[in-house]
């Protein structure tokens, strides 16, 4: 049932970045709301960590899975530039 509840919340995140990045191409609201959900995504990827790509110290580094709230920070930021208003 884990599996079940790690998949589900992967699959509704996705979405919702996804939404998110497509309101942004319009509108600097999406970008802020691509923001936070990076954001969260850096706070609860705990079950979706993979492999150590950077080590910082012992118990702090970068795993792959951070790579999907980095990606959408940057994109956040680069739809903030890009939308005029």
């Amino acid at each position: 049932m884990a599996e079940a509840r790690i998949i589900i919340t992967a699959l509704a995140l996705v979405a919702a970045m996804m939404l998110a990045g497509w309101i942004g191409r319009r509108q600097r609201a999406g970008a802020v709301v691509l923001a936070l959900l990076g954001i969260a995504w850096l706070t609860v990827d705990h079950d979706f960590e993979g492999g150590v790509l950077f080590t910082v110290t012992e118990y702090h580094g970068l795993v792959t899975s951070d790579l999907v709230g980095l990606a959408a920070i940057g994109t956040a930021i680069w739809l903030w530039l890009r939308v005029k208003h």
